[in-house]
């Protein structure tokens, strides 16, 4: 899993996300979104992981290693970013 590629998706996602529900509150509120005017985000580097746990010692008394089934958990990122913008 290429951690930066999965970084750039969630980005762009929040990005589009966020403009999205920005549009929606100013139609609800009789308003029109305006000029973009900050994005802060902390540009740290993410850590991928999964918190799938696999105790090898509880199966080897029932079966062999080789015939052990294993399927991660889904991958979940999150991250935050706070979008500023005017409102017409």
């Amino acid at each position: 899993m290429n951690a930066n590629a999965v970084q750039e998706e969630l980005l762009r996602s929040a990005t589009i996300n966020a403009r999205q529900k920005a549009e929606i509150l100013c139609d609800g509120a009789g308003s029109k979104l305006g000029q973009l005017l900050r994005i802060d985000y902390n540009w740290s580097e993410i850590n991928i992981y999964s918190r799938t746990q696999y105790v090898a010692e509880d199966m080897v008394m029932y079966n062999s290693l080789s015939s052990i089934d294993i399927e991660p958990d889904d991958v979940e990122c999150e991250d935050t970013a706070t979008f500023v913008w005017t409102i017409e």
